[in-house]
């Protein structure tokens, strides 16, 4: 035999519960304005985490390695200069007018500055001096050596270990490879090549950037760490409060479900002293009263349990023939107290004109639920009116058909962003910020939509749109 199982709404409640414990850092932070900022600059965070070493390897360090590189290049400028005898200043360089005091200062200048490097070029490209004497008497073919050289321009490389040099040659040190022109005037006389070991400067300066890059990230790694746990303070905020919210709501639902057999005894046995109890005048209108006060409250609770079902999702939203202006002459009617004991004034129009008896707004949908929309729109239409102001309610029988209730006044800055949101209000002592949210529930069930526009200069109109018909 097969056995069924199903589960409790308790154990689906607990089990929803579990799954928001699981995901609240990623989802009930966004439900609030704080976390969503705790989030964003979380994001902030993570994203300046992976950019900073991206930003080191790809600006600042070659920034700074062409920096050192510009300096050795001026440096070998002026070392050239340097090496030059004046005799030779305005002569082409060529094997037969190179002095022995020329030979002698290059070598001197190998050992003083470490050069790994030293070839000296005729105004031919010929190498007329190098510290390798097999190179002398080559001639220098390379394209860089006309198009810069020839030019009167400097030209330098950087070359990383192990790698070649502009001959083709494989290297074992981080050097700096620097061609200089000797001019005169645009002249051009011939060439000085140096090799530079840059190993340690380089060795140093990818030390500091390291450095550098390490002290950023574990400084926005904190952020992040810190950041993680206010968003795990505020999840566990959301996590409560939802859970409050929960707690409330199922207390509610028990107790409205529990009141509904003391209230329905209640008008049993009104019914039954009315059917065969002797009373005078003043007790049937004393009796009267009681009736009429246990059915509002059996009304009330019954649609604060059908509230409930629009909710989650489990109403039933079965449309009739109904008259919507009716409607609404029906709701300023019951609101004519409330409106006078403020001194506000309440207006119906139909189709731009005072309604007469027999204009009629027909369409399929739920009298009720219109009744509740509309009772809730012009009440928060007269509270928020000041005496002698007035509220207005336009109906248009179009193709759709539109209800737009307008007021003087204009709604809070604070909860324009959340007006139609759950326990949304905000000036209102009594307020619970419930009646807008329903009427965007309501409205929504009957397949329409209502929206809401404020400002200084018309005040604040909500328009609610409905379809002529039903859902098929």
């Amino acid at each position: 035999m097969n056995a069924k199982s199903e589960m409790s709404p308790q154990t689906c409640r607990l089990s929803s519960m579990h799954k928001l414990q699981r995901w609240s850092p990623l989802f009930l932070c966004l439900a609030s304005h704080r976390g969503r900022s705790f989030c964003f600059a979380l994001v902030a965070s993570a994203l300046l985490a992976l950019t900073l070493p991206l930003v080191n390897i790809v600006f600042i360090y070659p920034a700074f390695t062409e920096v050192f590189v510009q300096g050795l290049e001026r440096d070998a400028t002026r070392i050239g200069e340097y090496i030059l005898p004046p005799s030779l200043k305005n002569t082409e360089l060529r094997p037969g007018v190179m002095t022995n005091r020329f030979f002698a200062d290059i070598y001197k200048l190998e050992q003083s500055f470490g050069l790994l490097r030293v070839r000296v070029f005729s105004s031919s490209g010929e190498v007329i001096y190098s510290d390798e004497p097999t190179d002398i008497g080559h001639l220098h073919d390379k394209p860089y050596f006309h198009e810069h050289l020839l030019k009167g321009e400097t030209y330098s490389k950087l070359i990383v270990k192990n790698t070649t040099d502009l001959d083709g040659k494989t290297v074992t040190l981080d050097v700096i490879e620097i061609y200089v022109p000797f001019l005169n005037g645009d002249k051009f006389l011939g060439a000085f090549e140096m090799y530079y070991d840059i190993s340690e400067r380089i060795s140093r300066l990818e030390t500091l950037l390291f450095y550098s890059t390490a002290a950023m990230t574990v400084m926005v790694a904190g952020l992040l760490v810190a950041l993680l746990f206010l968003l795990k303070k505020e999840a566990a905020h959301q996590l409560e409060r939802i859970r409050a919210e929960q707690l409330k709501d199922d207390m509610d639902r028990i107790v409205q479900h529990d009141l509904k057999s003391p209230i329905i005894s209640i008008l049993t046995g009104l019914t039954y002293l009315d059917e065969f109890t002797e009373m005078t005048e003043e007790q049937r209108d004393i009796m009267t009263d009681i009736r009429q006060a246990a059915s509002r409250s059996m009304d009330m609770i019954n649609r604060s349990l059908d509230f409930y079902k629009m909710e989650s999702g489990q109403y039933q939203y079965i449309p009739g023939p109904m008259d919507l202006l009716t409607i609404a002459n029906r709701v300023v009617k019951d609101l004519s107290g409330f409106a006078e004991a403020r001194g506000v004034e309440m207006l119906v129009t139909y189709n731009g004109s005072i309604p007469t008896d027999k204009d009629a707004m027909t369409l399929e949908a739920d009298d009720t639920l219109c009744y509740t929309i509309l009772a809730n729109v012009i009440k928060n239409g007269i509270e928020a009116s000041s005496p002698g102001e007035r509220v207005t309610v336009s109906l248009t029988n179009t193709e759709s058909l539109q209800v737009v209730v307008h007021n003087q006044r204009t709604v809070p800055e604070g909860i324009r962003q959340s007006f139609f949101a759950k326990a949304s209000t905000e000036g209102k002592a009594s307020g619970t910020g419930l009646g807008t949210y329903s009427a965007k529930l309501m409205t929504e069930i009957m397949n329409g939509t209502i929206t809401m526009n404020t400002s200084e200069e018309n005040g604040t109109t909500i328009t609610m749109t409905l379809p002529r018909l039903g859902p098929e």
